[in-house]
């Protein structure tokens, strides 16, 4: 879709997401839709040849909130087991990635928080000195208990704050812990901290909220320990997801919503592989997928998850990545054929 479009049609969506506005042209699902439409019959062929964009390291599975709207609760009907990454398999991925000349590594779980890993400080540092832009989402509550000063020395170069809105009410309704004056407390000192010592790291803030944006940014600890201390582009950048949690599956349910809350509808048409199998993601315990936002939900319990496509601790990065398994998997959408877990996938995005 040209630029002059999708743009402004992207603001659009953005502003209405946030707002909890019902509008028809801002709708997620109608967007993906016509989206696809206006790329039927461009190839993307190419891009199985190419790198793959980024790749995901899941260094854990554990998190430490059990959010209302997130599927982490349910994930031991995907997997049996939690744990962190063993070495031997990091240091697998980071070097057959380099191999592969990759340029992006995003250290986000499927489920899970990355800072729950006891060794992710040196992972990062791994990393950027291997020579790769790195970045991850994080709940932001345990910032209050690492070692900040050699956090920002690995030089990450994004952190993306998933948070709810900054007041103990709306955290433990969210995110259902007693954590709020770790996440706040925390937060509040990996800013002020990368002020004072000049370091060069993006950090973002985007809420998961049952009030509108406006709200989110009234809130009292916000304006007094977070918004001082962010920069322009990344007050310009503040978004707050209100309308369109993902359903996981249906593992998610309406009742779950709290306030202005509402679940995505999964788009119609998937003709088009989905962008996201066009990256690769290494879980904890070796396995790998060509999806890092979706697991089974309550699809047929008989068939695989459909999105793993490779064990990292048989095969390199470069051989799963040109295997049959993932060019099937982009090859089920226009023969219509796709997995069930993708049936009813509302992050679907045409490639």
């Amino acid at each position: 879709m040209s630029n002059w479009l999708t743009r402004p049609l992207g603001k659009l969506r953005k502003r209405a997401a946030s707002q909890a506005y019902r509008g028809l042209l801002l709708d997620r699902t109608v967007f993906t839709d016509l989206h696809s439409l206006l790329r039927t019959g461009k190839s993307w062929e190419h891009r199985a040849r190419q790198t793959p964009t980024e790749l995901v390291i899941e260094t854990t599975n554990v998190c430490n909130a059990n959010c209302v709207f997130c599927a982490y609760q349910y994930q031991e009907r995907f997997r049996e087991g939690k744990g962190v990454m063993r070495d031997e398999i990091f240091d697998k991925a980071l070097s057959d990635y380099a191999a592969m000349e990759g340029a992006i590594i995003n250290f986000t779980p499927l489920v899970g928080d990355p800072l729950v890993d006891p060794k992710i400080i040196n992972r990062i540092q791994r990393a950027k000195e291997s020579g790769f832009r790195v970045f991850f989402y994080t709940n932001g509550i345990l910032f209050n208990k690492i070692d900040l000063e050699a956090f920002l020395e690995t030089g990450v170069d994004q952190v993306m704050i998933s948070t709810s809105p900054f007041d103990r009410e709306s955290h433990e309704q969210l995110y259902r812990t007693r954590k709020y004056d770790d996440l706040r407390d925390g937060v509040h000192r990996l800013l002020k901290l990368r002020e004072e010592r000049g370091y060069d790291v993006e950090i973002n803030v985007t809420f998961r909220a049952q009030i509108p944006l406006d709200d989110v940014l009234a809130k009292a600890d916000f304006r007094d320990y977070i918004l001082p201390y962010l920069t322009k582009k990344e007050i310009d950048g503040i978004d707050a997801l209100v309308r369109r949690y993902d359903t996981w599956g249906g593992l998610i349910r309406p009742e779950d919503m709290i306030g202005d809350m509402q679940l995505s509808r999964a788009p119609k048409l998937k003709f088009r592989p989905c962008q996201w199998t066009f990256v690769l993601m290494v879980m904890y315990d070796g396995m790998v997928r060509a999806c890092s936002c979706r697991f089974t939900g309550q699809e047929a319990s008989d068939q695989d998850d459909g999105l793993l496509v490779g064990d990292l601790r048989e095969e390199s990065l470069e051989e799963i990545w040109h295997g049959e398994r993932l060019r099937e998997l982009r090859r089920s959408f226009p023969a219509k054929s796709l997995p069930d877990v993708c049936r009813s996938c509302t992050m679907y995005r045409p490639a």
